[in-house]
């Protein structure tokens, strides 16, 4: 049983729908911008949706980029309805808990009010009731590999028949806590997000909402769908070794990319391309190189990049954000430069790093990473159909 992407949908700081966030990946265009809020941040840099950039707009605005961006998947697979919904989240709608109760403090009830914001959980389900989808629902929280947990238990329950259609999806928002937490731990970075270069010195966190439309092959025929790309494999492990840093020698990492191969029935050397998780933090960017090396040693006719220059760092949206570019990525034919990378770590200089201009080649078989807290790790593998989605 064969499993086809048929629909996308996505909003972030560089684009509100799938051709705009494409073409600005494509463009180099970076969607770093001031935090406006009241609060004493000491650093106020993020890449925040445009259309909400005022903090002060906060109230459901999570919920309703969520709904907007999983219309957008369903109208693009001509679907109304799925057999699930599985979505990735960090955070859900902390953040409008937080808000309310930095307004309200003292405000016992107002508090009491807002407590239901923390369910992680409840997010799904307001995204299920407002799309109607009566199936199974569950939110997946593996850190930063949420939305491609989500996305791979999505691909398993149509490959073991148990569905045809599944809504996979993954969103997090800018959030005050997450923001001065990780100024602590000196992660966030002063200016730039800069996946692999000499200068790299942490995150910036991001906005994103991204979701996917898998479907059974036979069930796309029957529709007479062809679709974007097959997901072909999907690996996970854990690494076990600390709650911020990755394994140095990217064991962990490399365990999951292996374990995907291994399920999509591919070769190193058959893959084309590689969007990596690339956080642009000394120690990420450092162990999935290795890891990358120790698995495609012998093929020479690959490239990796990274959307997080562009995108910043989404947390439980990135694993889908990464996912859709490396769908268009195959079906445009279009290796995206890695915003803000200008001058390569000289530990990378041999590595087949996409500076920050766009390459044009063939990619047939691609694999998707990331990698969370916790030491979570999840990849994807999408492969080329015969005759996909004409571009648009």
């Amino acid at each position: 049983m064969r499993v086809l992407v048929t629909g996308i949908g996505v909003i972030s700081s560089i684009g509100n729908n799938k051709n705009e966030y494409f073409q600005n990946l494509c463009d180099g265009i970076c969607g770093v911008r001031e935090v406006q809020m009241d609060f004493p941040f000491h650093k106020k840099r993020a890449h925040l949706i445009p259309s909400h950039n005022n903090m002060a707009s906060l109230k459901n605005r999570m919920i309703k980029i969520a709904i907007k961006a999983a219309k957008q998947a369903f109208a693009d697979a001509n679907l109304m309805d799925s057999d699930a919904l599985l979505m990735g989240t960090v955070s859900a709608m902390f953040a409008q808990f937080e808000k309310e109760y930095i307004e309200n403090q003292g405000n016992i009830k107002a508090i009491n009010d807002g407590l239901s914001c923390i369910q992680k959980q409840e997010l799904c389900n307001l995204v299920a009731e407002h799309l109607n989808i009566k199936g199974a629902r569950n939110t997946i929280d593996t850190a930063c590999a949420s939305g491609t947990t989500a996305v791979g238990y999505g691909y398993r329950l149509i490959k073991r028949k148990r569905a045809s259609v599944i809504l996979c999806g993954g969103i997090d928002m800018f959030r005050i806590l997450s923001h001065i937490g990780l100024s602590a731990m000196r992660i966030i970075a002063s200016d730039f997000e800069k996946p692999f270069d000499q200068d790299r010195r942490g995150i910036l966190i991001g906005e994103g909402a991204g979701f996917l439309v898998l479907e059974s092959e036979e069930h796309a025929r029957m529709r007479n769908v062809k679709g974007y790309c097959y997901i072909s494999g999907y690996g996970q492990s854990c690494d076990a070794v600390d709650l911020a840093h990755p394994c140095h020698e990217g064991a962990g990492m490399k365990q999951a990319m292996i374990k995907a191969l291994v399920d999509a029935k591919i070769y190193p050397e058959q893959v084309n391309y590689i969007n990596s998780h690339g956080t642009g933090t000394i120690f990420n960017d450092k162990a999935e190189m290795n890891a990358i090396r120790d698995i495609f040693s012998e093929n020479t006719n690959f490239y990796v990049n990274s959307i997080k220059g562009a995108t910043g760092h989404t947390f439980g949206g990135a694993g889908v954000l990464e996912a859709i570019s490396t769908i268009q990525t195959i079906q445009h034919n279009k290796i995206f430069g890695t915003s803000n990378l200008k001058e390569k770590d000289k530990e990378f200089s041999h590595d087949n790093i996409v500076g920050n201009k766009t390459i044009s080649t063939i990619v047939n078989c691609a694999i998707s990473n990331s990698f969370g807290f916790g030491g979570n790790n999840a990849t994807l593998v999408f492969s080329k159909l015969d005759k996909g989605k004409e571009e648009v």
